[in-house]
């Protein structure tokens, strides 16, 4: 019932929006672009086909960007991004050869505690990746890195706002460190797990060197030119049809408003 009524309000929220776009467009004002981040966790054997169609819808509806690239984007149209938090081993196994044929990039967070190892964090709603394994070292390194690049996810994926400061500083600090060792390059994308945190962790997380950090609130992505703070709409290849493409179109962004209710910053 929560879902359909989600889906209800996206609706609503969906076409008030167009409407008034087109009633711009009549006076000869454009509409400014909307830029949706899409994460995912696991993409199992049984949801590749449905992944794919997801991507061949992304595909159709916007244009999909790769993150590490210098974006540029213009009025009146939709851009997407994908990314992955945990970097399980099922995504080398079921998405990303699906996405290097159809030549789609995507970001991948780490959290490097895990690294080969199975997870051991507080799970919420994704019971079935307890059995998953993280990527091991040379599975990170030997990615396509013309598609697929890697961000921290802390090192073992603690709710970032429930740890003392010193703390915080290892779980950004180490993590970063760990995977620049093992890419041989910067890495400067964070990924806050369980979608925690506050004022002092993104100013710490700037101090230490990230430059992109990701929530999990839905909304529409506005770009700075150094420093960013970009919110994601959470998918799942089960996703009703009609629901991704609400979801890839800006149409959930209305949830923000809920989330920030719940846990102000």
């Amino acid at each position: 019932m929560k879902k359909i009524t989600k889906l209800i309000i996206s609706i609503f929220y969906f076409y008030t929006k167009l409407i008034l776009s087109n009633v711009l467009k009549i006076f000869g004002v454009k509409s400014n672009p909307v830029f949706t981040i899409l994460y995912y966790h696991s993409i199992y054997q049984d949801e590749v086909i449905a992944f794919k169609n997801q991507l061949t819808v992304l595909n159709k509806l916007t244009k999909i960007v790769n993150l590490k690239d210098k974006l540029s984007l213009e009025k009146n149209n939709f851009y997407s991004a994908i990314t992955f938090d945990d970097g399980f081993v099922n995504l080398l196994e079921n998405a990303l050869p699906v996405m290097e044929k159809m030549n789609i990039p995507a970001m991948i967070f780490i959290p490097t505690g895990f690294i080969g190892k199975k997870p051991e964090w507080d799970f919420e709603g994704y019971e079935r990746d307890r059995k998953e394994t993280v990527m091991n070292e040379e599975q990170i390194k030997n990615l396509n890195s013309k598609l697929f690049s890697i961000g921290s996810h802390t090192v073992s994926h603690p709710r970032l706002t429930k740890l003392n400061d010193d703390k915080i500083k290892d779980e950004l600090y180490n993590s970063k460190i760990k995977l620049e060792d093992i890419l041989d390059k910067k890495v400067t994308d964070l990924s806050f797990p369980h979608g925690e945190y506050n004022n002092k962790i993104v100013s710490e997380a700037f101090k230490i060197g990230y430059e992109n950090l990701y929530t999990i609130i839905p909304e529409n992505v506005k770009l700075n030119p150094d420093k960013n703070i970009m919110g994601r709409v959470s998918v799942t290849p089960v996703d009703w049809d009609i629901e991704f493409k609400l979801k890839i179109r800006g149409a959930y962004n209305w949830t923000r408003l809920i989330q920030r209710l719940k846990n102000p910053r």
